[in-house]
């Protein structure tokens, strides 16, 4: 009996220590919703849209923000099309500039802490001629 019971123990110290690892090896990721604002004052060159943060835990920091765009679906910052709007939680304007003429762009809005980077949803344009 006394064998049954130590056999029990050692499984149940197991299983608490994998609990315990489990728990305290999941890191939390930091959650921020970014929503791209309406596109406005659409030229030949050019465009005014913005973004603004809607959901932040707190304590967490913006470090960048802006809007990306391109000429395809979703674009991202690695393409290097981008503004830096500055940092923290506020809504923000941004000035899209050296566009083609007459030519259909992607854009969203973007926010970048410690974690990574999130964005907004795409909204697509066409610059006039």
């Amino acid at each position: 009996m006394s064998e049954q019971l130590e056999h029990f123990n050692v499984k149940r110290i197991i299983y608490l220590n994998l609990i315990i690892l489990l728990v305290f090896s999941c890191e939390k990721e930091s959650i921020i919703v970014v929503e791209t604002s309406s596109l406005n004052f659409i030229t030949s060159t050019g465009a005014v849209c913005g973004g603004e943060i809607v959901e932040l835990e707190y304590g967490i920091d913006i470090v960048e923000k802006g809007v990306c765009w391109s000429k395809y679906i979703n674009p991202t910052i690695e393409e290097n099309l981008f503004t830096e709007d500055g940092y923290g939680a506020w809504s923000y304007m941004s000035y899209i500039t050296d566009l083609e003429h007459y030519q259909t762009y992607y854009v969203r809005a973007y926010a970048i802490n410690s974690t990574g980077r999130f964005y907004g949803q795409t909204l697509v344009f066409t610059t006039k001629p």
